[in-house]
């Protein structure tokens, strides 16, 4: 079966905080996921901030080398990313998601950057696998639109087998492990030193965004912005013609390999715009529902120990 090419490359180690005049060039903060918890908003709504800047495209994932996703695997291409930081940018970061995930990330990044802060996103697991799999699906790694089905697939496709070949990385088709945000936050708050770690709850910054924001602005030593509204950003979506899709992702592919930039029409962004519709959530079935508590149970329990925090109410709904 054909595979897309390992994207992995190895990297040589910066030194501390680079500045061209007094301008910071390099990153100083991280925004983690979990997948699906409220990192793209997040992410949008630093990157408005005065005092904030957050790179375009967000996700980068140059530092998670042993997934093979993301095309930022370039030293020098990664760094580019931070030369739009301007004199008034005192936090200059990325947001990449799947480094909770990475078992490497967090020390690669550490390793170059021991002062740097992070934030991280988690949400309940149970929610979150089913929302990753809508996204798999919007965005063409998966091809399983039933979500039941492509969770029983998963030892399938532990062992190499199903899967779908636009999907360059099969480890984000493994919903559970993708998702063990008990074991993962567990890893990387034994590795960061505190007070150089902020957790946010999806829930809390759903229904209480203002207090949430206070707390972040105040973990990043950043001044009030005056932000009053907190837009709903990456809401479920759908696609309406997975061939178009197709099209539209070899088309990006072709012009990357090849360094070109775009046809400067705008032709293939509007028609990516046209091609996807809002969608809302499916409620799950009382038995595949009791399955994914009995899944998650323990990893829940884990993520209460370290955050000191009752979770009891992820395994209610």
């Amino acid at each position: 079966m054909w595979k897309w090419p390992d994207l992995r490359r190895n990297y040589c180690v910066s030194e501390q905080p680079q500045f061209e005049g007094n301008i910071l060039k390099n990153p100083n903060f991280f925004l983690l996921g979990a997948p699906k918890s409220g990192t793209t908003a997040l992410a949008q709504y630093l990157s408005e901030h005065p005092n904030v800047f957050v790179t375009d495209p967000k996700e980068p994932h140059f530092y998670s080398k042993d997934l093979n996703h993301g095309l930022y695997r370039d030293r020098d291409r990664y760094l580019a990313l931070f030369e739009a930081a301007g004199h008034n940018h005192r936090v200059v970061g990325e947001a990449s998601v799947w480094y909770l995930y990475s078992d490497v990330a967090i020390t690669n990044i550490l390793t170059e950057y021991p002062t740097a802060k992070f934030i991280v996103m988690l949400r309940n697991p149970i929610e979150m696998a089913i929302s990753l799999h809508d996204q798999m699906v919007y965005t063409g790694y998966e091809t399983e639109r039933n979500f039941e089905k492509a969770w029983e697939l998963q030892a399938l496709r532990k062992r190499g087998e199903k899967i779908p070949v636009w999907c360059h990385e099969p480890k984000l088709l493994q919903y559970k492990s993708a998702c063990l945000i008990g074991e993962q936050f567990a890893r990387i708050s034994a590795a960061i030193p505190k007070g150089n770690l902020l957790s946010i709850m999806y829930d809390d910054f759903k229904d209480s965004p203002e207090v949430v924001w206070e707390k972040i602005l105040a973990f990043l030593s950043l001044e009030a912005d005056g932000r009053e509204a907190f837009p709903i950003v990456n809401a479920a979506k759908a696609r309406r013609s997975f061939i178009l899709k197709r099209v539209n992702d070899a088309y990006c592919r072709l012009r990357e390999a090849l360094g070109l930039r775009g046809l400067g029409t705008g032709i293939f962004a509007k028609l990516n715009n046209w091609n996807h519709v809002g969608r809302s959530r499916k409620l799950l079935n009382p038995v595949l529902a009791a399955k994914l508590k009995a899944e998650f149970f323990d990893d829940i329990s884990k993520l209460e120990r370290t955050l000191d925090r009752d979770l009891s109410g992820w395994l209610d709904k």
